[in-house]
């Protein structure tokens, strides 16, 4: 309960700094997506309760056992243990022991995540506009609100993978405190990767990109002080791999990699190639209100939920297209921050499982395409935009009843 009320003041505390950035609306918007969010997981919740359950089915019962079994006192361990740490904190800080904590801490971590990501878009002069489209698909999408509401690590790693954007905006907007976002970012980096094993490659793919930014920078301006620079940060690079093979993330990296290798040369060029559409369409609404028939477990009403989600995704996708054609498209630091997140996240799904993801992968991408495209389109819509819309909608309509 204490990390709940700990979340929650960190909400409002993050949405007084984003009105005072000229996000006017932003307190209507989270009353109305608490809201919503808070009604789809009673809903879910009741569900459980009429079917004798606890939590959701797989991942999800076996982080609920290992938590409940540290609760007890047991020595025992599991797959990414970040998150069931985080679950047993949750716990160890309630009245009583009940799942329900954990929905909700997980509703509270996607607001958190959409207010960071909004925070840094605002930073970067995108239109407040475009900010408040992104929250509403971010936050309000009942898919979204189901896929990682439940008792997975999913939105957890968002959440982490949000702050650590965040900190890369500091570095590159603000000279000052660079120690201490660079240890942020080194204690970042470890959580999430203790929550998914490849997380710490957002962190390694963002420094990348302010590597040869700076080189760039340095090269330009002072050609000594950029090879001294070159030096530190060769240095630097150096003492963190050794600092990731002593945490035994590379060897995690020896093991997983030749696995997705493998899983990609089974599917083929054309599947391969196909992934990333099926990542941004699937599963389609089609598809999931007959979540009894494709998929392994579901609940009534997540299927409910999930079909109202891809829906209205599906409509957000026409006008993502729409605009992405038409506008004249802005470049700003955290539309670079997030392509590079997002092109990971598609690249390794891609590779790892052909584009045939869970729902709980879905509402990441759903967060994080949402987010890219609002940072670099424009706010205002033509006529000429509008019209495309249309046409893109019903081709991904007519695509997801013909091949869905």
């Amino acid at each position: 309960m204490l990390i709940l009320l700990v979340e929650l003041a960190a909400i409002f505390w993050m949405a007084k700094v984003l009105k005072s950035k000229g996000l006017r609306g932003i307190h209507n918007w989270l009353v109305l997506a608490l809201g919503v969010q808070f009604l789809l997981v009673t809903i879910y919740r009741l569900e459980l309760w009429t079917l004798g359950r606890e939590v959701y089915y797989s991942d999800a019962e076996v982080y609920w056992n290992t938590t409940l079994a540290l609760l007890k006192g047991a020595d025992v361990t599991t797959w990414n243990m970040g998150y069931v740490y985080y679950c047993y904190f949750i716990q160890k800080t309630s009245p009583f022991v009940w799942a329900g904590f954990i929905n909700l801490s997980n509703v509270l971590l996607i607001d958190l995540t959409g207010l960071s990501l909004a925070y840094v878009m605002i930073e970067n002069t995108v239109p407040s506009r475009n900010v408040e489209t992104f929250l509403a698909i971010g936050l309000l999408n009942p898919l979204v609100i189901y896929s990682l509401a439940r008792n997975l690590k999913d939105v957890l790693f968002l959440f982490y993978v949000s702050l650590i954007i965040l900190c890369f905006h500091f570095l590159t907007r603000h000279n000052t405190r660079r120690i201490l976002l660079s240890i942020a970012l080194i204690v970042l980096t470890i959580l999430v990767s203790e929550v998914r094993p490849w997380g710490f490659l957002v962190s390694l793919s963002l420094f990348g990109f302010l590597y040869l930014r700076w080189l760039s920078k340095g090269f330009r301006q002072r050609p000594i002080l950029f090879y001294l620079l070159s030096v530190g940060i060769a240095v630097l690079a150096a003492i963190l791999v050794i600092f990731l093979k002593y945490l035994g993330y590379m060897a995690t990296l020896e093991v997983w990699v030749p696995i997705v290798i493998e899983s990609a040369s089974s599917q083929g060029l054309l599947n391969l190639l196909l992934a990333p559409t099926r990542i941004l369409t699937g599963p389609g609404p089609f598809r999931a209100i007959q979540g009894a028939k494709y998929f392994w477990f579901y609940t009534v009403s997540g299927n409910f939920f999930a079909a109202i989600g891809a829906l209205l995704w599906w409509f957000h996708l026409g006008s993502f297209g729409a605009r992405l054609i038409t506008s004249r498209l802005n470049k700003n630091t955290v539309s670079v921050l997030l392509a590079i997140t997002w092109g990971l996240f598609v690249i390794i799904y891609s590779l790892q499982y052909g584009g045939s993801l869970e729902l709980r992968f879905r509402g990441v991408i759903y967060v994080l395409t949402a987010a890219l495209v609002m940072s670099v389109v424009e706010c205002r819509i033509s006529l000429k935009t509008r019209a495309l819309t249309i046409i893109i909608t019903i081709v991904v309509f007519a695509g997801g009843l013909i091949f869905g």
